[in-house]
C-alpha cells in the first residue's frame, strides 16, 4: 500500500451511507435535538487563509452523525468557523432520505451563505438543488461523481477499491485467491468503490465468490455477515468492505477463522487505525473527510464571491502496519 502524501488528513467517508432505503417520516424545521449549532468567537485578525475563506454561516445536511467521516467533516467545517469568525449548522437525517431532504431544504430558508450535501439519494436532491440555485445559495456536494451543484468534492473512489485488489494480492503472493465483498446501498459512491475492487480483482487474480449489502455500517454488523460468508466460503482469504466499520468487524471475525485472512475498508478513523495497530485491519485506505470539510468551505467561500470553482478530488491515502504511525488525530491537525 502506498505510504501518506502530504496534506492528507485521515478521515470519511466511503462515508458510510447506511440504510439509504429507510425513506421514511420527514421532518418539519430542520432537526431539532439533531442539530448543532457551531457559533465561533470573532476575533479581530482571525481569519487565516489557510482556511480557505471568510465569515460565512455554512450548513451541513449529513446523512449521519454517528459516521466517523461525518463528525471529522463537520469538525473541519467548525475548525475554520471559529477562525474565521463564521458559523456552523449541522442537521442530522439518521439515515432517512425524506428527512435528509427536510433537513436542506429547511436550511434555504435559515440565511446561510451556503450549504454542504452528502446526499443519502443525489436523485432526490435534483428539486431541492435546483432551488437552491433559484435562491442563490451557494452548494458543494460530496463524493457525487454524478453531482451537478456549483460546487463538488470527490473521492477517487475506484482507486480505493483497485488499490485494496492490488494490496491483497501482494500480502497473499503465490497463494489461490478468493474474495467476499462487504457492499452497501446503492449509492454512487459506494457503487465506484465496489466497481474499483471489483476491477481490481480481475487485474489481480482475486476471484470474488460471494458478496452480501450491508444496510446499516457497525462493526457488529460487519463481524455477523462476514461470519456468514466465511461458513458459506471457507476457503476464502480476503474480505473487502466498503466501509471502515464493517472492516473492523470483519477483521474480528477473520480472527475467527482457520488461516490467513487480509481484511481491507475504506475510512480512517481512531478505531480504524488501532484496529490495524492491533492486527484486526490489514489496512484502509482514507476518504480524507477533514480534508474535505476544509475544501467544501474554500469552495463556498469562492462560491458566495461569484467564482466557479472547479471540481476537487482527494487524494488516495493508504494506512497499513508500515506506515500507520502517521496518522494523526483530528485534535492535531490544523485547517
Amino acid at each position: 500500500m502506498r505510504r501518506a502524501a502530504p496534506a492528507i488528513l485521515a478521515g470519511l467517508i466511503a462515508l458510510t451511507i447506511a440504510g439509504v432505503m429507510a425513506a421514511c417520516g420527514s421532518s418539519d424545521d430542520s432537526t431539532s435535538a439533531t442539530n448543532s449549532d457551531t457559533a465561533a468567537e470573532t476575533t479581530e485578525g482571525s481569519a487565516d487563509s489557510s482556511g480557505g475563506g471568510g465569515a460565512l454561516a455554512v450548513g451541513f445536511a449529513s446523512p449521519t452523525m454517528q459516521n466517523p467521516g461525518a463528525q471529522e467533516f463537520a469538525a473541519a467545517l467548525e475548525c475554520v468557523a471559529e477562525k474565521t469568525g463564521g458559523s456552523v449548522k449541522v442537521a442530522d437525517a439518521n439515515v432517512d432520505v425524506n428527512k435528509q431532504i427536510s433537513d436542506f431544504e429547511s436550511m434555504l430558508t435559515q440565511q446561510l451563505d451556503g450549504i454542504t450535501l452528502l446526499a443519502l439519494d443525489p436523485r432526490s436532491f435534483a428539486g431541492p438543488l435546483a432551488k437552491a440555485a433559484k435562491d442563490e445559495i451557494p452548494v458543494v456536494e460530496l463524493f457525487n461523481p454524478e453531482g451537478e451543484a456549483p460546487g463538488l468534492v470527490l473521492q477517487p473512489g475506484e482507486e480505493y477499491g483497485m488499490e485494496a485488489a492490488k494490496a491483497a494480492s501482494e500480502a497473499l503472493a503465490g497463494e489461490t485467491l478468493k474474495a467476499v465483498v462487504l457492499d452497501g446501498p446503492p449509492v454512487p459512491n459506494i457503487a465506484v468503490i465496489i466497481a474499483g475492487f471489483e476491477k481490481g480483482a480481475d487485474k489481480y487474480g482475486i476471484e470474488i465468490v460471494d458478496s452480501v449489502n450491508a444496510k446499516n455500517s457497525t462493526p457488529d454488523i460487519g463481524r455477523e455477515l462476514t461470519e456468514q460468508l466465511l461458513a458459506g466460503n471457507p476457503d476464502v482469504n480476503i474480505v473487502f468492505a466498503f466501509d471502515e466499520a464493517l472492516a473492523v468487524g470483519a477483521g474480528l471475525a477473520a480472527q475467527g477463522a482457520s488461516g490467513e485472512i487480509v481484511t481491507y475498508g475504506v475510512g480512517a478513523s481512531e478505531a480504524t487505525i488501532d484496529a490495524i495497530e492491533q492486527g484486526t485491519v490489514t489496512g484502509t485506505y482514507d476518504v480524507g473527510a477533514y480534508e474535505a470539510g476544509i475544501k467544501a468551505w474554500e469552495m463556498l467561500a469562492e462560491l458566495s464571491e461569484g467564482g466557479e470553482p472547479a471540481p476537487y478530488t482527494l487524494p488516495v491515502v493508504a494506512y497499513d502496519q508500515d506506515n500507520v504511525a502517521e496518522w494523526q488525530p483530528v485534535s492535531e491537525r490544523g485547517c
